[in-house]
């Protein structure tokens, strides 16, 4: 596995929290991250997303009028963004098991919770980057393959898995949506 080269990433922050986005701007700067763009809402990030490769988005949940939620829906369901397969790192205070179910159902390759260290962080940007997982795409999901571990002696499907069908993922209305 070749070393991540942070200084080549292209990543995108959107953080409410100003606290927050001092402490990953320094963070990733300090590992070498030199195209870094943050921003505090969904409004201001979903036009840096439409049409440019980014390598990487970070997002926190609670960001007000249009949540967390709403944009990793856009980016992974919406056809008109460029990188529907970027990978998503969720970084936010609310850990409850519903929460971090609900997001890895909307395709986020990793999860972080507030209080982070600067170890998890670069932690989960290494893990997403350096051994990117398959994405599946099935009715009602599309993103990474969300299993974390393999058995040993054992290849493919698990008998307990559930067949995915061949429709694609619904794509909303465009009336349905706010990123149009």
């Amino acid at each position: 596995m070749s070393k991540l080269d942070f200084s080549r990433l292209k990543i995108l922050v959107v953080e409410d929290h100003e606290p927050t986005r001092i402490f990953l701007k320094e963070v990733l700067g300090a590992a070498g991250v030199v195209h870094l763009q943050i921003v505090a809402d969904v409004k201001a990030a979903l036009p840096l997303l439409k049409g440019k490769l980014r390598d990487l988005l970070i997002c926190d949940l609670n960001l007000g009028e249009i949540n967390g939620q709403t944009l990793i829906r856009a980016v992974r369901l919406n056809p008109n963004f460029t990188n529907r397969h970027m990978p998503i790192i969720v970084l936010t205070g609310d850990s409850k098991a519903e929460t971090v179910r609900e997001v890895l159902n909307l395709g986020v390759n990793r999860f972080v919770s507030k209080p982070a260290t600067a170890e998890t962080v670069i932690e989960a940007v290494r893990a997403v980057l350096e051994r990117p997982k398959a994405f599946v795409t099935a009715r009602d999901y599309f993103g990474p393959d969300r299993r974390n571990r393999q058995e040993p002696g054992v290849s493919g499907r698990r008998s307990t898995d559930r067949p995915a069908d061949d429709d694609p993922v619904p794509i909303p209305k465009r009336s349905d949506v706010p990123w149009t």
